[in-house]
């Protein structure tokens, strides 16, 4: 996606969000329920991409080998963020 698309995509939800209706205080229940469904999408994010990766290498993938390419991935995405 261009940055040009970025920014139109981006100003389209802020529109959105705008006429959505009155704006309501957040809840810690709110804020929890964000954060859980941000793990949610990161975890399934990750596993789509470590079988990406796997993908036609005929790599034999034990449940605890897979646990630790999980963990290892996550230490990388998460290092490249900040």
């Amino acid at each position: 996606m261009e940055s040009s698309q970025w920014y139109e995509a981006l100003e389209a939800e802020f529109l959105k969000g705008l006429d959505s209706g009155p704006a309501t205080p957040m809840t810690q229940q709110d804020w929890r329920d964000i954060h859980e469904e941000v793990r949610r999408r990161e975890a399934e994010r990750l596993e789509i991409e470590l079988m990406k990766g796997l993908k036609g290498k005929e790599i034999a993938m034990t449940p605890e080998a897979f646990k630790r390419m999980r963990a290892e991935a996550a230490k990388i995405i998460k290092s490249k963020r900040t």
